[in-house]
């Protein structure tokens, strides 16, 4: 108990020293700001890929301040702060326009784009810490948010997570969707959206069929609305085909 005691007053303590620039031998660089850090912490777990080298300056070109800093929490501290929805900085978190680079729904995609450094950077689990944040936010947005601002966004990311991510979005639009005849304006931004995505159309509709592994057959299951969703995407113009009742049954 008192070596754990230990460890953990230790820890704070770097974690401070962080925080007032002492004892720091790294810079991280992204944006024209600057983060100290420490390089023994920065070369053990959660880190498997550090980011130190021979230089005392890293620079991450690739991504946002905004992400940055929350990296670096996390490694400090095993997890990181949100963003405020409608108030895309506060003092301290970097300008409203690094902000404003994670897109319109910057505070929901933070988590998705956390979960891709966590990828990259192969820190031990921040993915899963992130995506759990986006489930959370995915929750409250409306259905025209969810098809207009995140699905494009989610659907551009390619990286090992994304599929989850992509999953969370499809379930959580199926909560949300009326079922048809939808209104023209939602039918529009959906166009619009498969033009863009069109592995949306595939992936919206299959998360019907995979209903069945929960023991459920598709001609019995009372709640199944796979027609629905098939009469959703096969309303628009220019989307793919979408399997029939007949084939998803005989495909699983």
């Amino acid at each position: 108990m008192e070596t754990h005691w230990r460890l953990s007053n230790l820890w704070s303590k770097i974690v401070k020293d962080r925080d007032d620039g002492l004892y720091c031998d790294l810079e991280i660089v992204c944006d024209q700001r600057c983060f100290n850090a420490h390089r023994i912490v920065l070369a053990f777990p959660p880190l498997t890929h550090p980011l130190v080298g021979t230089s005392s300056v890293y620079e991450i070109k690739d991504s946002s301040s905004v992400l940055v800093e929350r990296l670096l929490d996390y490694i400090y501290t095993g997890t990181y702060d949100e963003l405020p929805y409608k108030a895309l900085a506060k003092e301290g978190q970097g300008s409203y326009g690094e902000a404003a680079k994670l897109g319109p729904a910057a505070h929901v995609m933070l988590h998705a784009k956390m979960m891709e450094l966590g990828d990259t950077y192969m820190i031990e689990g921040l993915s899963d810490h992130a995506s759990k944040k986006f489930e959370t936010l995915l929750a409250p947005e409306t259905t025209r948010n969810l098809i207009a601002d995140i699905v494009p966004e989610v659907y551009a990311m390619n990286f090992d997570s994304s599929t989850i991510i992509r999953k969370m979005t499809v379930q959580s639009l199926r909560k949300k969707l009326p079922p048809p005849p939808l209104e023209t304006d939602l039918v529009e931004t959906i166009d619009h959206v498969l033009s863009v995505a069109p592995e949306f159309s595939v992936d919206f509709v299959m998360s019907y069929c995979n209903q069945v592994n929960y023991g459920y057959s598709l001609s019995t299951c009372p709640t199944l609305d796979m027609r629905d969703a098939a009469n959703v995407i096969e309303d628009i113009p220019g989307t793919v085909s979408t399997p029939s009742q007949q084939e998803a049954e005989e495909s699983y």
